[in-house]
Order: structure tokens, then C-alpha cells, then sequence
């Protein structure tokens, strides 16, 4: 049998198979052309070929591969098609992807500023073969292999951020600019962490349309008259197995999706059992990349993609900071199976080094810790140029939690040390203009229970609630800290609740407030106004524990959580507080509203599913109860300056996926799953009115 038959067999084998266009026959041809190999492999390798792709259109119906443009070329090596030549349909646009042979980050030439170490945390790796050392000492082999990502270019025209805004403008006062013209406008907002940091979710409004992620697809439903109605849709084109929209961010006339896609390629065998035929047997490789892409909404019926990016590992988070949206995603470190000149020559650092944008991070923007196999993969992008990164980082750790401020982000994470207990240690990373880089570390002691915990000031101090977990240690109790810009100690206060734990935070100007609990429910008042003296001012003791606080004014703060026997700690239902702290030395307790039958809500764990907002005195979340009959419900409250009264209570058959949320457009009242839109008359006592169903 000569190649040509060989060939003319793989056609005939994938002709009633639906395959991606880069597993083809026409593609696969083109692969074994630029290959010298003796016949007898080629006729191996072909019938693997074949094999795979009868097994892989079997199990990924919609695979994403390597499909080569041989006229993408850059700094002499191949990379992306650039998506602004892709296909678009429906709203989407698809290119193909390959793996490149360059590791430069940067669409400009420009000479970069070196990026500084965070303290002996996390140090700047000096070149590639430093990182391959770390990963092999480690013992991370590698057994995934890499995936590709789109090739930016071009820039988005600032016309569509909706705000005639200085480029030269500080992104703080960007921030503060746009709440101020936000407030202005009658319709609720994602609850957030830090004020001016928006955050991604599954609902958004900007007080005229509804945007809801279903699946893989974006729904726009205009909420401007007395019913919802569907206006547009965005519909993933799925490129993988399992690609689906995540969350996404609306600013004026921009909307921006996150997406988690799976990607599966064709690659060669380098496994040494078949080293002599490496180069001619292949495999399909699977992994996941995560990608920002950037949508012109003037016309909600007809959304244009204007750019996308995209970046190896799993989605853990993001924030959006003026037009600056910061991504974060989990990619664990892998040592390749390869020698290590080979492997750390920049043309081939792509295959184990994270890609943004289809290119490998450079060395000089990876941190090395003294432990860890995972890694965080940050990267930065301006939304009016949504093809390009501003800049990205790639550290190299276990696990770290996230804190962003407007001027920063905190990476911290728990460390345990047999000897002297548990300590929390911190990274300080500046973002300004969105380059990101180091800016300090530090170590305190305890760990962080609540993610409002930790807070940066106005002035950039940081402040951080802990808890004593007494292994092989005598002290208990919680500590607060205070560290100054550089992260430098300046303050404490310990010793607080011996025995009991931080349950819930908040932190308002210079006042810190928290709730610890073993059998009764403390809330504390300390004085921060002295950064080198914190002082205890005030503390209260009722029945329960808080798991979330929310300020309600300047004088008031609401609790969620549980109440419970003091004597046996059994929770008897759900409860809600309204603390008044006008008088921090003698907090009180003003009442309590206890919902029985009631065994878990979201809003004790994922702020973003509270609706609290003082001044149009609305509190919502949803709630379940399990038992004999499971059930799912949204609760809206109104405070009357006495009591909790309620004024809305609708059930759902079951939680969808997501759960819900709740919000105002003016008088309407909304509450959005994943499957319907509902709107309510807040002038006719909350009477319902019509939904949609998505």
C-alpha cells in the first residue's frame, strides 16, 4: 500500500464522522507532509490517526485542535490565527489553535520595568532553566499537556466604553468618577467585596436590560416596560467537550463573558516507550483554557464580538477596576518529559510554561515560592482593547485566596508550622495601569475565617482579622492587624474572644466590626483610627452567630446566620439582626428576626446573593430547607425601624443552577434564575406581574 492509499484511507474512514475541521483528513494530511519519516512509520502513524479520531469523535464531538495558518507568523515562530480573520456566527467568533514557538508576552517591543520580588515569598524566577529546576525538584512530571490560546491584536474604539475618560486618568479616580454617575441611576448593583472593584456574575443589569448566563449562551431581556422581553442572545460556539459561559461584566455599551473552554489537540507521542517513532505516533492532549471575550451592546438585538483573550487553567475569579479587568486562573506546574537544554529553549518553553494568548509567560514575570505545585495565572486587559494583555503574572504556590482593592491585590494563604501554629502569609502586588508587580510580603499569625477579613484603608493600610487554630500553640483567641503600604507591622490588637472563632467581618472608615462564636454570638467594635493602637471599644452578646454582615447606613449593621441553643449550640432556623452601632462603646441589638425550617441560604457564603441596599430598604437572598419536602424560596424584607417585615416570599420547585438574584429597576422588583425572569409591582405590595421564560 503506497501513501497515497494510505491517505486516501483516512478520507474514507472520517467521512461520515463529524470532526473538527483541524482533525480532518485534509489537516492530518498536511501534518504528516512537513514530517521526514520512512515509510513504514508513516503507515503506523496513519492507522493511529485514524484510530484516534474514530475514538475521539466518539467521546468529543467538538474538538478544538491545532489547525495551522502557515501565514501567522511571529518573531519567527508560529502562533495563532489571529481571531479578526476568524468566522463569526452567531455572535461568536472562532479560531483555530496551535502552539507557539515564542514566549514573549508583550504586542509592543517596549522595554519593561523589572518586576520586583515579594519579599522571600515569592521571587522573580531569573530565567527558564530556573523554573524547570524548581518544577523537577519537585517531582512534577508531566503527564497533561498544554493548550493553545487566540493571537491579540488591533484595539477596541473607546467610543464603546460609554464615558469620555483620559487615558492618562488615575484608575482610582475612574472608579470613584463612575460610582458617583452610577449612583445617580435607580436600579441595583452585584454586591461587592471592595467598593469601586466590580465583580462577575451570572445577573446583571445596567437598569434597562437584564443579562442572564444559561448554559453557553448570554440572554439580553429588556426590562424598560411592564413585562420582560427577550431582546438578544450571544450563543457559545462550543469549541470543545464542555465549554460554558461562567459570568460576565456590562459597562455602558460593553459586555464582557467569561468563558471556561476545553480544548483538545492532536499532538505526538514522546513517550519513551516509543522513542525510535516519537515524532510519528500521536495522542489527543486535553485541557482547559479560560477566555475574556468583549462584546459592542448598542444593539442588544445584534451583539458584535470586537476581541477576545484567552489563558491556559481553570477559572477561579476575576475583577474589573475602571477598564481594567484582572483574570485569575488556576494552572498546576508541570515538568515536561523532555531534556532540560531542550526544554528551556524559549522556542519550546510553550509546551510547559502557561500560554496568554497562545504565548508562553515570560521568565522574568514568574514568581517562585519555596513550596507548591499549583500556580496562578493572572493577566490584565483593557476592555477597549480587548485582543491584547496589558500584563501577566504566573506564581507559583499551593492555593492562595484573592483580595483586591482599587490600588492592589493580597494573595494570602494559610502556612503551618509544627512549632509555633498556623500563620497567614501575605503578597502585596501593585496594579497600576494594570501591570502588575510586587510590592511587599509579611507573615501574621492565625488564620483568616471570613472573606471580609482582610481590608485595605483608604490610605493603603492593611487590615487583617485572624483566628488562633491552637495547633501545638497556647494562644487563642483572634487578632487584628494593622501593616502599612509596604506591609511593615505597625499595629495590633490579640488576644480577643479566647476559644472562639471569627465568624463574619465588616470594616466601615476606621471602625472594625466582627462577629466571633462558640455558644453565643459576640460582635465587636474597635477603633482603628490609631493605626499603631487599635482599641476595643465595644462588645455585645446575643444568641446565634452572624455569618455575613452588611452595613445599613452609618449607624446601622444587619447580620445573617443562625440562631441556636446557647446551652447545646443547635441551630433553630435562620436569623437576621439589625445591630445599632451609632454608639460603638454600647452596641445593641435593636431586633431579630428568626425564619424557622429554614436549614442553608447562599448568602452566608456567596455575598453576591444578597440584595441589601439601605437606602431603597430592601434585604433579599433565597433560602432552602431540606427534609420531607425540599424546598427553594427568595425572601425580600423591608425594615420598618422596629422590626424585619416581609414583604416577599416566592417559591421555586427547585434551586437551579446558579440560584437566583434579586434586584430592582425602579419600581420593578426582579428575581432571575438561569430558567425564568420574574418582575413584581413594588407600588402594588410586590404583586406579581409577569415572567419570562428563558
Amino acid at each position: 500500500m503506497n501513501e497515497k492509499k494510505v491517505l486516501e484511507k483516512i478520507e474514507q474512514s472520517a467521512e461520515k464522522i463529524q470532526i473538527p475541521k483541524h482533525l480532518q483528513p485534509e489537516e492530518v494530511k498536511k501534518m504528516i507532509s512537513v514530517k521526514k519519516r520512512n515509510r513504514n512509520v508513516l503507515y503506523r502513524s496513519a492507522a493511529a490517526v485514524i484510530a484516534l479520531m474514530l475514538c475521539g469523535a466518539l467521546c468529543y464531538p467538538a474538538l478544538l485542535g491545532t489547525g495551522q495558518d502557515k501565514d501567522a507568523v511571529y518573531d519567527g515562530g508560529v502562533v495563532d490565527t489571529e481571531m479578526a480573520s476568524g468566522r463569526i456566527d452567531g455572535g461568536i467568533q472562532r479560531s483555530d489553535v496551535v502552539r507557539p514557538s515564542t514566549s514573549s508576552t508583550s504586542s509592543a517591543k517596549e522595554i519593561r520595568k523589572p518586576k520586583q520580588n515579594a519579599g522571600s515569598l515569592y521571587t522573580i524566577a531569573k530565567d527558564y532553566g530556573e523554573v524547570y529546576d524548581v518544577f523537577e525538584e519537585r517531582g512534577m512530571l508531566k503527564y497533561e499537556y498544554d493548550m493553545g490560546g487566540g493571537l491579540s491584536d488591533g484595539a477596541m474604539e473607546e467610543s464603546l466604553t460609554g464615558a469620555a475618560e483620559s487615558e492618562q486618568a488615575p484608575v482610582k479616580d475612574l472608579a470613584v468618577r463612575k460610582l458617583a454617575a452610577d449612583a445617580a441611576k435607580e436600579y441595583s448593583r452585584t454586591n461587592l467585596q471592595t467598593e469601586g472593584v466590580d465583580e462577575s456574575d451570572f445577573v446583571k443589569t445596567d437598569g434597562e436590560f437584564i443579562y442572564v448566563v444559561k448554559g453557553n449562551s448570554v440572554i439580553i431581556v429588556d426590562a424598560r416596560g411592564d413585562k420582560p422581553v427577550r431582546r438578544g442572545e450571544i450563543v457559545l460556539q462550543d469549541e470543545g467537550a464542555s465549554d460554558d459561559v461562567l459570568e460576565m461584566y456590562v459597562d455602558g455599551n460593553v459586555l464582557n463573558i467569561l468563558v471556561q473552554r476545553e480544548v483538545t489537540e492532536l499532538e505526538q507521542d514522546s513517550d519513551e516507550v516509543h522513542k525510535s517513532e516519537a515524532e510519528d505516533v500521536y495522542h489527543f492532549a486535553t485541557d482547559v483554557v479560560t477566555e475574556v471575550m468583549t462584546y459592542d451592546i448598542r444593539d442588544r438585538a445584534k451583539p458584535v464580538l470586537k476581541g477576545s483573550m484567552r489563558q491556559d487553567g481553570y477559572y477561579q475569579s476575576s475583577r474589573k477596576i475602571g477598564n481594567i479587568i484582572y483574570l485569575f486562573t488556576g494552572k498546576g506546574a508541570e515538568a515536561p518529559e523532555a531534556p532540560r537544554n531542550q526544554a528551556i529553549k524559549e522556542e519550546n518553553v510553550g509546551g510547559w510554561i502557561p500560554l496568554v494568548n497562545g504565548k508562553a509567560v515570560a521568565y522574568d514575570s514568574i514568581y517562585l515560592s519555596e513550596s507548591g505545585t499549583q500556580g496562578l495565572l493572572i493577566s490584565s486587559v483593557d476592555v477597549r482593547r480587548p485582543k491584547e494583555t496589558i500584563d501577566q503574572t504566573y506564581i507559583l504556590n499551593d492555593y492562595a485566596e484573592i483580595y483586591v482593592s482599587q490600588e492592589a491585590l493580597y494573595l494570602y494563604y494559610n502556612d503551618y508550622r509544627m512549632n509555633s501554629g498556623t500563620r497567614t502569609n501575605i503578597a502585596k502586588f501593585s496594579l497600576s495601569g494594570g501591570r502588575i508587580d510586587a510590592a511587599g510580603a509579611a507573615a501574621v499569625k492565625g488564620v483568616v475565617k471570613d472573606t471580609f477579613a482582610v481590608n485595605e484603608s483608604t490610605d493603603e493600610k492593611l487590615r487583617i482579622l485572624t483566628t488562633m487554630d491552637g495547633w501545638n500553640t497556647d494562644e487563642e483567641g483572634s487578632c487584628l492587624y494593622i501593616l502599612d503600604e509596604k506591609l511593615k507591622l505597625i499595629g495590633k490588637l490579640d488576644g480577643i474572644a479566647p476559644g472562639e472563632q471569627v465568624y463574619a467581618a465588616r470594616y466601615f472608615g476606621n471602625m472594625a466590626y466582627f462577629v466571633t462564636y462558640r455558644n453565643t454570638d459576640p460582635l465587636f467594635a474597635v477603633d482603628l483610627s490609631d493605626d499603631t493602637n487599635p482599641r476595643l471599644l465595644g462588645e455585645l452578646k446575643i444568641t446565634g452567630f452572624s455569618e455575613y454582615l452588611h452595613f445599613w447606613g452609618d449607624d446601622r449593621l444587619v447580620g445573617i446566620g443562625y440562631e441556636t441553643d446557647p446551652d447545646t449550640g443547635e441551630r433553630k432556623g435562620m436569623k437576621i439582626t439589625m445591630f445599632d452601632i451609632s454608639d460603638p462603646i454600647h452596641l445593641k441589638e435593636l431586633k431579630s428576626l428568626v425564619i424557622k425550617d429554614i436549614d442553608y441560604s447562599d448568602a452566608l457564603y456567596d455575598y453576591k446573593s444578597v440584595l441589601a441596599d439601605a437606602g431603597q430598604n430592601l434585604l433579599g437572598f433565597p433560602v432552602e430547607s431540606y427534609g420531607a419536602k425540599d424546598e427553594y424560596k427568595y425572601l425580600l424584607f423591608e425594615w420598618d425601624g422596629k422590626a424585619f417585615k416581609e414583604l416577599l416570599a416566592e417559591s421555586f420547585e427547585e434551586k437551579t443552577e446558579n440560584g437566583s438574584r434579586g434586584m430592582y429597576i425602579g419600581e420593578k422588583f426582579i428575581i432571575a434564575t438561569t430558567e425564568k425572569i420574574m418582575f413584581f409591582d413594588r407600588n402594588e405590595g410586590y404583586e406579581f406581574v409577569a415572567n419570562l421564560v428563558l
